[in-house]
């Protein structure tokens, strides 16, 4: 989560039409006018925490929700600070990369700024925000689908077979079948071959 969150690769951002902004302000088209592109932006701004457990894993952090300028898009039109949390569920593909995939995601917003005036209060944008949850969710996971390959050596990576993930409480295990049986053979043939032109020279 640490890399995820240096490389900005948490943060997400779609575009919405000033009509469906209406149902967080209902003055926004009276200010900026109607819009078909405001641009969302999510980032994380703590490093994202995992709980994993044996019945479930979740994934908590506070990030801020950007509703950007529709004029300019380095000036904000609204900021939000928010807690997050969601569900993580693990998977195991391509033999040694970790997957996930973030599940339930929701957003409590602790504070917010508004940079045009707005009766909004927190309790509406609260009410409100379970709507932008889902884009949100969906753009996270399609940055954490190729997953992350762990340090397995090729020569093991080869070797080993049926690998399978467990969740435990506080920590993942992957078990895999050692396929060892062709070196095996392979290095006792080579040893046989040179005990037997060892015992050659000796005649």
């Amino acid at each position: 989560m640490h890399t995820l969150h240096d490389n900005e690769l948490l943060e997400a951002s779609y575009r919405v039409s000033s009509t469906y902004l209406k149902t967080f302000f209902t003055n926004f088209e009276e200010v900026f006018g109607q819009q078909e592109g405001v641009k969302l932006s999510m980032k994380t701004i703590t490093v994202p925490k995992i709980d994993i457990s044996d019945e479930q894993t979740t994934v908590t952090a506070e990030v801020d929700l950007r509703f950007l300028n529709p004029y300019n898009t380095e000036i904000h039109a609204m900021l939000l600070h928010a807690n997050l949390t969601a569900k993580l569920q693990f998977e195991l593909v391509d033999g040694f990369v970790i997957s996930g995939e973030i599940q339930d995601l929701q957003l409590k917003v602790t504070e917010f700024k508004s940079y045009f005036k707005t009766s909004v209060t927190m309790a509406n944008i609260n009410n409100q925000l379970a709507s932008v949850t889902g884009p949100f969710q969906s753009l996270v996971n399609q940055r954490i689908a190729d997953g992350f390959g762990l340090p397995v050596p090729k020569p093991f990576n080869s070797e080993l077979s049926k690998t399978r993930l467990f969740t435990y409480d506080k920590f993942l295990l992957i078990e895999s079948d050692p396929q060892i049986s062709n070196r095996v053979t392979k290095s006792a043939g080579t040893i046989s071959s040179r005990i037997q032109e060892d015992l050659m020279q000796q005649k």
